[in-house]
């Protein structure tokens, strides 16, 4: 953490996405959409695989 912070880099944590979906789906939502994005492009790993996600879901009611 603190070489983090003396050289400005970011830090950054990430969940995987069964765990996310995984959690939607037990906190009682419906998945209704997906959407892959990789955030313009200029990253190194975005020419191979889009590295952000959004999902649209709605919560059934009780």
């Amino acid at each position: 953490m603190k070489v983090y912070l003396k050289t400005n880099e970011t830090i950054q944590y990430a969940h995987k996405l069964e765990e996310q979906i995984q959690g939607q789906i037990e906190a009682g939502f419906v998945s209704y959409g997906f959407y892959e994005d990789n955030f313009g492009g200029r990253r190194p790993l975005d020419p191979y695989i889009h590295t952000f996600i959004a999902t649209k879901a709605v919560k059934l009611e009780k």
